[in-house]
């Protein structure tokens, strides 16, 4: 399982508000989930070719599923906990991945070698 299909599915087992889903399974769900990228991480570090710059693709990936899934939820209305949102939350939703993406690009381009 690569980086943003565990980010993904962590997301989707975050989501509050399945029908008949006692809120155990969800943490059951998510705690797997974290067990299984801990592990993955720590495998994949221990790889010959292993670079600094992986670990600036596994926070894309993280950071990409992130936003996406805070942008979802303000495009509907609404943060996660259910406080009612805006054009002007939207825009700062985008505006703060922006500068996140912008800092992984800079320290994906300070890592790699002269």
């Amino acid at each position: 399982m690569n980086a943003i299909a565990m980010a993904i599915a962590f997301m989707v087992a975050d989501q509050r508000g399945y029908a008949g889903v006692p809120p155990i399974a969800g943490l059951l769900a998510r705690l797997a989930i974290e067990t299984a990228a801990a592990i993955a991480l720590l495998r994949w570090s221990r790889a010959r070719d292993w670079r600094s710059t992986h670990y600036l693709a596994v926070a894309s990936a993280t950071t990409l599923t992130y936003a996406a899934f805070g942008a979802l939820a303000f495009l509907r209305g609404h943060t996660h906990l259910g406080k009612p949102t805006n054009a002007v939350d939207v825009a700062g939703q985008i505006a703060l991945a922006s500068l996140v993406f912008l800092a992984i690009a800079h320290g994906s381009r300070r890592s790699r070698p002269a």
